[in-house]
């Protein structure tokens, strides 16, 4: 690996060739900052694709992987607005719900397993009580200036067993 290359693309400062992406490894392409492009919840057996999780769209959001091996991700989905007058005290229940259902984020440790193209987020904190402590493997799939990563297979209901697939741009 050229170290001038990567510096200069991983600060932005020149875009990622395909000759200077091919001398960098998976994990030092994925590192910085990506802005959310779009997701998707997946069936398994269709291939019919749905907004993620039922969310409206468009989505807001971003995923960092820095250089320390530390990754945290915020998606927001559309939303209505709260009230003129909402404060953090005075927001009920009801709103506070609506927001909640809305927004995903944690962070964590990862790690790229290069020969497998997947990411592996350590759940240090999340929104969400019972991800905390868990591993979340993705796969990677880079293609131009877009980063997709898809989830494993989650556990089918009735609707049957489904995948997210995320996409996102480089900040």
């Amino acid at each position: 690996m050229e170290r001038r290359i990567f510096l200069t693309a991983a600060a932005g400062l020149v875009p990622l060739t395909a000759l200077a992406a091919a001398k960098l490894t998976l994990r030092e392409r994925v590192l910085g900052t990506w802005r959310i492009v779009d997701a998707e919840t997946v069936d398994v057996e269709t291939g019919a694709s749905t907004p993620w999780g039922g969310k409206p769209r468009p989505y807001s959001g971003i995923i960092v992987y820095q250089p320390n091996g530390w990754m945290s991700v915020h998606i927001g989905a559309a939303r209505q607005p709260l009230r003129a007058d909402a404060s953090l005290g005075s927001v009920s229940d009801s709103e506070k719900i609506g927001w909640f259902d809305t927004w995903y984020g944690y962070y964590g440790k990862f790690e790229i397993d290069e020969a497998q193209s997947k990411v592996r987020h350590y759940v240090e904190g999340s929104m969400i009580a019972y991800e905390t402590g868990v591993t979340l493997t993705r796969s990677i799939k880079m293609d131009g200036g877009l980063l997709t990563l898809t989830t494993e297979n989650r556990a089918a209901t009735a609707a049957g067993a489904t995948f997210n697939r995320l996409t996102w741009r480089k900040l």
